[in-house]
């Protein structure tokens, strides 16, 4: 069984190495790839239009340059934008109380070029929008008008993005606009007015800077207070899948500083993330009940992990969640308390899932464009970091094992071992692929796994040249450097990730001060 799940894996980076391979002879680069007829490709509909969840294609299709094309297909509804003033309802004008409410407004060309800078990195800021819904709340007279809040927020991340000095100064206006808006909000729902609140709006309330709540509370808040039925099923989907990037949001960050969740994934039951479209009047939602539970349930895991059909953010939600589990089985381990025969219980059920989940995966080449590359490269590099989390351990015992039977040098064919060192290989080919993109196109929460990749390959470069494995130590240098140089890259859209504080000679030394740094910038362990 485990040499199966071991080729299957060596197949999937077989096909990475084609792809990869096949864009080197072609001199191409990945940020600026188009069709061969020379026309661009435009953005998949699912992902860099309307929602977030887009279909994971199986047709190899290579990403898009990033062009004019989202702002162009909004401009249908935003190129005659009227003042801030007039496009918000009249029951929503600002307050003679809140900041800047007598102030100059932005004109309508800024307002259209911010909401232009706002559709291209929306991602990054975990906003779960269907932009044509929310474009026709812009429209003066609009049935739905759009909500205060969500407005100043788009326009406030876009101020953050822009480079335009014109653009850049309106920030400081948006951040006082947002935090009154949000707070305001909140204060209403604690007064009981809660005919007047949208549990939506507390969920995605901390992605304004503002609200002091951690997004578990705020989860756990709005889902509480969501006690009346959505008036349409898309509400419902847009719930759904808010909750759960609120959700993926905690965990992830609670495990870049070092925190337990603040909920843990046995508490959750919410169905997992599906397709705006699923949700539109006359299709038939499927009915089924699976989430977390499912993955590791013997009797449901062969189905709620094959992820063949799943789409972006339903891949995402379920490989954070496996890294998660990964990780705590380790933290067990490490921690020394714990029943041996309940962890290898649930080491069993957890190890099925992932591999079962690595074996379904779409291939990450398969990103129609910038948006949906990076997030196919979040999701296998997370499952491989899972991988990783699993095994690294086994093999270490492996490797004991070898050298009380006087065969050190042949540790290379352990189980675990091989499982390692595929799990690292798959994923520094993955990295690859984004090697030169725009790394703001990538999620912060990719560094918990690129340093646990990072940490197996220095452990391992030493032992391989100690053994006389020249090729197999090189290989593993050129996969540590490619992962060291994109946590590098990433350090302009995050500097969290900083600067190896240490210049050294040699790319093992080097590597292993860039990951101690990172470690602390990170509080990973």
């Amino acid at each position: 069984m485990y040499q199966t799940r071991t080729e299957a894996l060596q197949h999937k980076i077989k096909e990475l190495e084609a792809q990869i391979q096949g864009l080197e002879h072609q001199n191409l680069d990945l940020s600026s790839l188009q069709r061969a007829d020379g026309n661009p490709l435009y953005p998949s509909p699912g992902l860099s239009y309307r929602s977030s969840c887009s279909p994971v294609s199986q047709v190899p299709i290579t990403p898009p340059v990033v062009t004019d094309s989202i702002e162009g297909a909004m401009s249908y509804s935003i190129r005659d934008l009227p003042s801030v003033s007039s496009i918000l309802p009249s029951e929503s004008q600002l307050s003679r109380d809140q900041p800047n409410s007598e102030g100059p407004e932005p004109s309508a060309e800024v307002v259209r070029h911010l909401l232009g800078v706002f559709a291209e990195q929306r991602v990054q800021c975990c906003f779960e929008l269907d932009l044509e819904t929310v474009l026709r709340g812009l429209e003066p007279g609009s049935a739905t008008p759009i909500v205060p809040a969500l407005y100043y927020a788009m326009l406030l991340i876009a101020c953050h993005f822009t480079q335009d000095p014109v653009l850049k100064i309106w920030e400081t206006v948006f951040v006082q606009r947002v935090r009154w808006e949000i707070d305001n909000n909140i204060t209403r729902s604690h007064r009981g007015r809660t005919h007047n609140y949208n549990s939506l709006h507390h969920l995605v309330s901390p992605a304004g800077g503002s609200c002091p709540h951690q997004p578990g509370n705020s989860v756990r808040n709005g889902t509480r207070l969501a006690s009346a039925a959505f008036a349409y099923q898309h509400e419902l989907a847009e719930a759904i899948n808010v909750w759960w990037k609120c959700c993926g949001v905690d965990m992830a960050g609670s495990a870049l500083n070092g925190l337990p969740a603040s909920i843990s994934p046995e508490e959750i039951t919410t169905v997992w993330p599906r397709l705006l479209s699923e949700f539109e009047l006359g299709q038939t939602i499927s009915d089924d009940h699976y989430s977390v539970a499912s993955l590791f349930d013997p009797e449901f895991t062969h189905v709620a992990t094959d992820v063949s059909q799943d789409n972006v953010r339903c891949l995402l939600s379920k490989a954070c969640i496996l890294m998660i589990s990964s990780a705590k089985l380790e933290t067990e381990r490490l921690s020394g308390f714990y029943d041996p025969d309940e962890w290898w219980t649930r080491f069993e059920r957890v190890d099925r899932a992932v591999n079962r989940f690595m074996e379904t995966m779409p291939p990450v080449y398969v990103g129609r464009n910038n948006e949906e590359l990076s997030y196919l490269v979040i999701v296998h590099s997370g499952i491989y970091c899972a991988q990783i989390q699993l095994h690294s351990a086994l093999a270490e015992c492996e490797m004991r094992q070898a050298a009380q039977d006087g065969q050190l040098n042949d540790f290379l064919g352990g189980v675990s071992y091989m499982r390692c060192t595929e799990a690292c290989r798959a994923a520094a080919l993955a990295a690859a692929l984004v090697l030169h993109m725009d790394m703001s196109n990538m999620l912060l929460f990719i560094g918990i796994a690129w340093v646990s990749v990072s940490d197996k390959l220095i452990k391992d470069i030493p032992r391989l040249r100690r053994a006389g494995k020249i090729t197999q130590g090189r290989e593993k240098e050129h996969q540590l450097a490619i992962i060291e140089k994109c946590i590098q890259r990433s350090a302009a859209a995050y500097p969290v990730f900083g600067e190896p504080p240490v210049e050294t000679d040699t790319i093992t030394e080097g590597a292993a001060n860039f990951l101690n740094h990172t470690k602390l910038s990170l509080r990973v362990d």
